[in-house]
């Protein structure tokens, strides 16, 4: 994120995959095989529904997003031209348009864009976001939820941003915050330093600075989220235990499977769940009254 090429490895020889984190800057890079963008994200959505979690916590994550649009229609100018980049299956995008924002969207899951198309109306166009046809100064916001720290070349995609959004118009951008103090407390066992999708992690400060080298200025961030705080310390408490990593997450994302065994392990997991959520609740609400969440969603504008 600073151009500096000094790195050092993060536990060497723990887990099953390799973390490095920049001596300059304080970012990690996560050691992963490289897999098709196309391919890695046609699987991370379901045929047919879309869905990334399964029963109640589809649920859950509607409210969640019924509370990010909320917190963004405050902040755009009525009828407000808004593009996702990486919109999910549309739901967001869905929010604003019902509050009279004209909404455009970008994914590289086939799947997921169909859905956003034939559920919701929403043009959406399949592909990364420098092939996309937008016009220079052709959007009052845009955002990118959680996306970020899935892209091979980050500075490419946020010069991109740069470019449709209007003069002083507001960029959103949602990431995993790496200098967290769960995700310090914990190492490479933070559920978000996840090895099979993400690339990148930032830290609050280094993000700030990449957006300012990019053309944006800071002016608000939210560092209490329901959605990603209290299950994220509990994953990566729990990511502690014997067995593969991140075992309730799985669970949120596919539901009971696998064996018997398996599924008997999920069981106990869950009900360490249970025990450990009110914990989980109060450290998390702590991290992000005092401006250190694990997820930190910032509004920039265009300088």
């Amino acid at each position: 994120m600073c151009l500096a090429e000094a790195w050092e490895e993060v536990s060497p020889g723990e887990e099953s995959f390799s973390l490095f984190r920049c001596l300059a800057c304080g970012c990690f890079r996560v050691g992963q095989e490289m897999i098709a963008e196309g391919d890695r994200y046609q699987r991370y959505y379901a045929d047919g529904s879309a869905q990334r979690v399964s029963g109640l916590f589809d649920l859950l994550w509607r409210g969640f997003r019924r509370q990010k649009a909320r917190r963004i229609l405050k902040r755009s100018p009525a009828g407000a031209r808004i593009c996702d980049i990486g919109c999910e299956r549309g739901e967001l995008l869905h929010l604003l348009k019902e509050n009279g924002c004209r909404v455009y969207g970008t994914q590289l899951s086939r799947t997921a864009a169909r859905f956003a198309r034939e559920r919701y109306g929403i043009e959406v166009f399949v592909g990364e976001l420098t092939a996309a046809p937008f016009a220079q100064g052709g959007f009052d916001a845009a955002l990118m939820i959680n996306v970020l720290e899935h892209l091979p070349e980050p500075e490419r995609y946020l010069r991109q941003v740069h470019r449709i959004l209007r003069p002083g118009g507001s960029f959103w951008c949602e990431v995993p915050n790496g200098d967290s103090w769960t995700a310090r407390w914990t190492g490479k066992r933070w559920l978000h330093h996840d090895p099979e999708h993400h690339l990148w992690t930032f830290g609050r400060d280094n993000l700030y600075r990449f957006l300012r080298r990019c053309g944006f200025v800071v002016e608000e961030a939210f560092h209490v989220s329901w959605e990603h705080g209290p299950f994220g310390c509990v994953q990566s408490w729990l990511n502690g235990l014997p067995g593969p990593r991140d075992r309730l997450f799985g669970f949120v994302r596919n539901g009971w499977t696998g064996t018997w065994k398996e599924r008997f392990m999920t069981g106990l997991h869950l009900l360490f769940l249970a025990g450990l959520g009110l914990p989980a609740c109060l450290v998390s609400l702590m991290e992000g009254l005092l401006g250190n969440g694990q997820v930190v969603l910032v509004r920039a504008r265009k300088a």
